[in-house]
């Protein structure tokens, strides 16, 4: 039996002061169960490995025909039956047995087994809204359109290409294998960077479970895992703040290249993310001496080329001056500052409590954890503590403050909650790590109090209640209250019939964006700008009537219950109804906005395309009786 060992090692390091320390590294090591594991180890590992091909095998055997309201559970019994196999055998190899490197093994293949759920079962393609487009600048690379002048994260559908290229797969495809990859890369650089901030003489076992918590964490306006530059640039940001850790710890200059490379592709990944990881790595700058901050130059280097970067975008002065305009009129206003935050917490409906209770329970409790570390470490700094790891905490909470400006001012002056979650989404994965180190000190704290096995039971509990919450299928839909944004291959071909057979009608839809899809079909900037005979996504706009009747939450393009349609429809125009919209919701929201009978209402119309999930129909508004399909 051949096993990755995922553990530490411990390693002397001199301060700017000169003093010496023993902080641990981690480490990666390949051994042979023959000889390191005894026979109950043995027993475990041999169950732990047995999850691992039964979730594969059992999703391989599940794959995907048609839409799914939650890709999760549909992924079958069995799947999640092995996932708990690998789970157990993770918790008894990290807290009862002496190989917890193992033990960590089996702890990061849970999450990367969730991740890997689309690709196991053969989706076409998980995406909705935003990573649309992103497949469509993968279109138009192929295509051999130049991008570089149009979009803002270019690099991430050129890694697409390259890997389409490479590993010989669809665009589809190599966007998924974003998601697994950048899970991965998550994982063990927070893993990481949580053992680099506790002392080497903490037992940190539960620190591999961390990367489970990634889902109940992140807000529900963030995406967690679809194919996106902004999940991409947050999963891949994690090893920029590990590397500029080790950086910092670095008695010489050696890794400022890699440093200054890694914080230029982040740039053209994600600018915001770029942002955010600039600000991480100005706060263990500055908490760590005049040393540090020198060969923090790179920095500045880094963000000089990132400005040069956006002032090239073409949507970035008008961002920028949308933001601008916004805040002159927030403070010209006697509404009061605090308006637009009510406006988009109302959007998601219910109380300030409810919210907290439903969607923000597990994040709640991170962060009080989190800012525990205030009192034990960033105050003790502030009043001339030396101590390496209070230091690290420190410049880790400087650094989050910049990004909770970032939250500030989406949230106050443009009041979009959507865009404003992101930042706590990434506040709150660093946070993951600054509350297990609190928890590892907690354990040592119980140590004198508590008997060891006592706290073994406890300890395990907490990780057992831990993981039911972070595991997905817990909840309604991947997203907690929102479906799958799954586009099966059936709508993909359904809404590529219609643009071929579409006149100059326009085409309303109901809960799909009809640009979006011309966007992913044919490209991003030929669908834009009508290059290659593509007609522009300008010609398929949605009439302006029907905006006045998509507002709430839950966006949809044509009234409710499809009434009055012949006083918002022009005269005549094609609908699109899709298993996504039906699933949406029929099955999840239980005809809240559309019911089945609304559907069924739609069969009076001319039904002139029908691939099983895609239907697209004639409303003409002063003839209803013909039916005609193709």
């Amino acid at each position: 039996m051949i096993i990755l060992s995922v553990g530490s090692e411990l390693v002397p390091y001199k301060d700017c002061s000169n003093k010496t320390y023993i902080m641990a590294r981690t480490r990666l090591s390949i051994v042979t169960g023959s000889s390191y594991l005894n026979k109950t180890s043995k027993l475990v590992a041999t169950l732990g490995f047995l999850g691992i091909s039964l979730s594969v095998i059992s999703a391989r055997l599940r794959p995907t025909t048609g839409y799914e309201t939650n890709i999760y559970l549909d992924a079958g019994v069995i799947f999640w039956i092995g996932l708990v196999f690998v789970l157990l055998s993770a918790v008894w190899l990290l807290f009862y047995s002496n190989h917890p490197s193992v033990g960590a093994f089996f702890a990061l293949c849970a999450p990367i087994l969730i991740a890997g759920i689309p690709i196991f079962r053969g989706m076409e393609y998980v995406g909705y809204f935003d990573a649309m487009v992103h497949l469509g600048w993968v279109q138009d690379l192929i295509a051999g359109e130049q991008i570089l002048s149009w979009t803002l994260y270019p690099a991430y559908p050129i890694l697409v290409l390259a890997w389409t290229r490479v590993l010989e797969v669809s665009p589809q495809y190599a966007l998924l294998l974003t998601v697994s990859v950048g899970y991965l890369v998550y994982a063990t650089s927070t893993i990481s960077i949580s053992k680099r901030l506790v002392n080497a003489n903490i037992p940190i076992r539960g620190v591999y479970f961390l990367p489970m918590l990634f889902l109940p964490i992140i807000p529900i306006n963030l995406p967690r895992l679809a194919p996106l530059p902004t999940v991409f640039g947050l999963l891949f940001g994690s090893s920029i703040v590990l590397y500029g850790m080790i950086h910092t710890q670095s008695v010489s200059n050696k890794h400022a290249p890699g440093l200054l490379v890694l914080l230029i592709a982040l740039s053209l990944i994600h600018p915001q993310q770029a942002l955010v990881g600039f600000g991480l790595l100005a706060g263990i700058a500055t908490v760590w001496g005049h040393r540090s901050t020198r060969r923090y130059s790179i920095i500045f280097a880094a963000a000089i080329f990132l400005t040069w970067f956006l002032l090239g975008r073409p949507g970035f002065i008008g961002a920028t001056q949308s933001l601008v305009g916004a805040i002159v009129t927030t403070s010209s206003t006697t509404v009061g500052p605090g308006a637009g935050a009510t406006t988009a917490l109302g959007a998601l409906g219910g109380s300030l409590v409810e919210i907290g209770v439903k969607v923000l329970g597990v994040s709640v409790v991170v962060a009080i954890v989190a800012l525990t570390t205030l009192k034990t470490d960033v105050l003790p700094v502030i009043l001339n503590n030396q101590d390496p790891y209070k230091r690290l905490i420190t410049g880790i909470a400087i650094g989050l403050i910049p990004t909770f400006g970032l939250f500030a001012v989406t949230l106050v002056v443009e009041g979009d909650l959507a865009q404003a979650l992101r930042y706590v989404g990434v506040m709150l994965a660093y946070g993951g790590c600054l509350a297990i180190v609190q928890l590892a000190r907690f354990r040592q704290w119980a140590n004198e109090r508590i008997s060891k096995r006592h706290l073994r039971v406890i300890g395990t509990i907490v990780v057992v209640i831990a993981i039911v919450v972070s595991v997905p299928v817990a909840y309604k839909s991947p997203y907690m209250y929102k479906p799958s944004p799954e586009n099966s291959e059936s709508q993909f071909k359904g809404y590529e019939t219609a643009f071929k057979y579409q006149s100059e009608r326009p085409m309303v839809s109901t809960a799909t964006n009809v640009y979006r899809y011309q966007t992913a079909i044919y490209g991003a900037s030929r669908s834009r700008y009508g290059h290659g005979g593509v007609r522009p996504i300008s010609s398929r706009v949605n009439p302006p009537d029907i905006s006045k009747n998509s507002g709430g939450f839950f966006k949809s393009y044509v009234p409710n219950h499809y009434r009055n349609l012949s006083s918002v429809l022009p005269e005549s125009s094609y609908l699109v109804v899709t298993e996504y919209a039906r699933g949406r919701h029929v099955e999840l929201y239980q005809g809240l906005r559309y019911s089945k009978s609304d559907f069924d209402s739609l069969e009076r119309h001319d039904k002139v395309v029908s691939t099983g999930e895609f239907e697209l129909y004639l409303v003409d508004t002063h003839n209803s009786t013909s039916r005609r399909s193709i």
